[in-house]
């Protein structure tokens, strides 16, 4: 599962998915929608560190969590279950 997972990392990297933000390299690893929920991953390159960005268009909330490298992916799925 892991080999999948890195090598869909791998892909979005070398295709260039690198945005910035305030002044920081942060790469877009992996992002999903549903019913106005927006979820990513992000990865930045200065500090490597991962984030998970959780944006409800409906309702205008939105948070961020800090997501360590073993658990990114069960951050990123689950971001409801590290949020509380």
């Amino acid at each position: 599962m892991w080999v999948a997972v890195l090598e869909r990392v791998v892909s979005r990297i070398l295709a260039g998915a690198v945005l910035v933000d305030a002044g920081c390299m942060k790469t877009e690893l992996a992002q999903r929608e549903n019913e106005g929920i927006s979820v990513t991953l992000f990865w930045y390159q200065e500090t490597d560190r991962l984030t998970v960005a959780v944006r409800d268009e409906r309702t205008g909330e939105a948070f961020d969590l800090e997501a360590p490298a073993l658990k990114a992916m069960d951050v990123f799925n689950h971001p409801y279950a590290y949020a509380a």
